[in-house]
C-alpha cells in the first residue's frame, strides 16, 4: 500500500512539471506576438496597387498595369496611362474631357489643313476654303472666301434665313426690286432685270431698259412718250427708211426690213456678196461685186447653199431625188436640230427679253465636215451656244458644183422670244 502512494506522488510530480512547461510555452508565445505587433508600429508594409510588380512608391501608373514603366515622352507619366504618349505634358490636362490631352489636340491642328492652302486649320481665318492669301476685308477674323458679309464686319456670321447672306449684309445693303442680283444703288436699271449690265451706249443706263440703246441719252427724255426716246428720233436717217443711220444696217440704201440674209451685220441692200459672210465687204477691183463671191463665179472657194447646184445630203435626206427636195429637206433638218438643241434658256438667264436673233453662218466642206464661220448675236455667250449646236451637226454628203466637190456655205438665223 505504501507502495502504491509512492508511485502516485510521482506520476503527479510529473504532471506538475507538465503543466508548468506548458504555461512557460505559452507566456514566450504571447511575448513574440507582442513583439511583432511591435516591429508593425515602425514598419509600414509596401503596396502595388495594379499588380505590375512595381511599388506604388516607384509605379509610373498606379492604377494601370506596366511592368515595363514605358514613358515615350519623359513627363513622369507612363504611356499606359498618358492621355498624349507623344507629346510631354506632366499635369495631364484636358479641357474638353474626351480623354486626349490638351497638348495633343494642339499639336493635332498644327499639322491639319483639310482646305490645303498651305495654312494649318488652327490658324486659318477660312479652315474649309482654300485662301492662301487669308484676305479679310472686313478684318473680322473670318476671311472674304468664306464671309457671308466680306465687306461689314460680323464675325458671328449670322444668317437668320440661310440664304448665304449674312445678316448685317442684309441690313446695310440697298434693295433689289428686280431681283437680278444687282442692288438698287447699283443697278443700271433698277426696276428691269438685267444681271449684266449692258450698257451699249455708255450713257449709265443698261441696254435693258434704255429708250435708245446706241445712242447715249442719261436723261431718257421721250418728249412724245413713245417709248422710243428723243435722242434716237432726233438722230440723222439719211436714206429715210425710219431707221436711225446708227442703226441701220444699210444707211445710205433705204430697207425698212433691215434684211441680211447671210448675218454679216450689213443688209442685203447694200451687200456687196448678200449670200455669203464677209463684214470688211473687200471689193479689190472696185467693180461692186465682194472678192468672196467673185471666187466662187471663178470656181475657186465656196458656193452659197442658195445656187449649189448639187446641195449637201443631209443624213435622211437622202430618199429625195430632185435637188429642190432636198435643200427643203436639210432645211427642215438642221431647223429642228437648233430648235432641239440651242438653250433657249440662256436668254432669261442673261436678262434679255422680247425677240432674240443669233445670225450664224457655216460651211459644208468639200469633205461633209462643219466649219463654223461666224456668228452675230445679242450676248456673246448666245454666240457661243450658237457655236456649240453648229459643232454638234452631222457630218453629209459634200455638195457639188459643176460635178466637182465643194464647200457650201450655209446661214441661218437663229429666232426665239424670251417671255417677260
Amino acid at each position: 500500500m505504501q507502495f502504491f502512494l509512492i508511485q502516485i506522488l510521482l506520476i503527479m510530480k510529473r504532471i506538475k512539471f507538465y503543466f508548468v512547461l506548458l504555461a512557460a510555452s505559452m507566456l514566450l508565445f504571447t511575448n513574440c506576438s507582442k513583439d511583432e505587433e511591435s516591429n508593425g508600429d515602425n514598419h509600414v508594409a509596401e503596396s502595388d496597387t495594379d499588380g505590375d510588380g512595381v511599388n506604388d512608391d516607384t509605379d509610373n501608373c498606379l492604377d494601370v498595369s506596366n511592368f515595363n514603366q514605358a514613358d515615350s515622352d519623359g513627363d513622369g507619366v507612363g504611356n499606359s496611362c498618358d492621355n498624349c504618349p507623344d507629346d510631354a505634358n506632366p499635369n495631364q490636362e484636358d479641357a474638353d474631357e474626351d480623354g486626349v490631352g490638351d497638348a495633343c489636340e494642339e499639336a493635332d491642328e498644327a499639322d491639319e489643313d483639310n482646305d490645303e492652302d498651305g495654312v494649318a486649320d488652327n490658324v486659318d481665318n477660312c479652315p474649309e476654303t482654300a485662301n492662301s492669301g487669308q484676305e479679310d476685308s472686313d478684318e473680322d477674323g473670318v476671311g472674304d472666301a468664306c464671309d457671308n458679309c466680306p465687306d461689314d464686319a460680323n464675325p458671328d456670321q449670322e444668317d437668320g434665313d440661310e440664304d448665304g447672306v449674312g445678316d448685317v449684309c442684309q441690313e446695310v445693303n440697298e434693295p433689289d426690286d428686280d431681283e437680278d442680283g444687282v442692288a438698287n444703288n447699283e443697278d443700271n436699271c433698277s426696276e428691269t432685270a438685267n444681271p449684266n449690265q449692258e450698257d451699249s451706249d455708255g450713257d449709265g443706263i443698261g441696254d435693258a431698259c434704255d429708250n435708245c440703246v446706241n445712242t447715249a441719252n442719261p436723261d431718257q427724255s421721250d418728249e412724245n412718250s413713245d417709248g422710243t426716246g428723243d435722242a434716237c428720233e432726233a438722230a440723222p436717217d439719211g436714206d429715210g427708211d425710219g431707221i436711225p443711220d446708227n442703226e441701220d444696217n444699210c444707211p445710205n440704201e433705204a430697207n425698212p426690213d433691215q434684211k441680211d440674209t447671210d448675218g454679216d451685220g450689213v443688209g442685203d441692200a447694200c451687200d456687196n456678196c448678200m449670200e455669203i459672210f464677209n463684214t470688211d465687204q473687200a471689193d479689190a477691183d472696185a467693180d461692186g461685186v465682194g472678192d468672196v463671191c467673185e471666187e466662187n463665179d471663178e470656181g475657186i472657194g465656196d458656193v452659197p447653199f442658195a445656187v449649189i447646184e448639187e446641195v449637201p445630203i443631209y443624213p435622211g435626206c437622202e430618199i429625195f431625188n430632185s435637188n429642190d427636195q432636198r435643200k427643203n429637206c436639210m432645211s427642215e433638218k438642221i431647223n429642228a436640230f437648233f430648235a432641239e438643241n440651242f438653250n433657249t434658256a440662256l436668254g432669261s438667264e442673261l436678262g434679255l427679253s422680247g425677240i432674240n436673233r443669233i445670225y450664224v453662218q457655216f460651211r459644208i466642206e468639200a469633205t461633209g465636215s462643219i466649219t463654223v464661220l461666224g456668228t452675230r448675236g445679242p450676248h456673246p455667250r448666245l454666240e457661243e451656244e450658237a457655236m456649240r449646236v453648229v459643232s454638234l451637226l452631222p457630218n453629209m454628203v459634200p455638195g457639188r458644183q459643176r460635178g466637182q466637190p465643194v464647200g457650201v456655205l450655209y446661214s441661218l438665223p437663229i429666232v426665239f422670244r424670251v417671255q417677260d
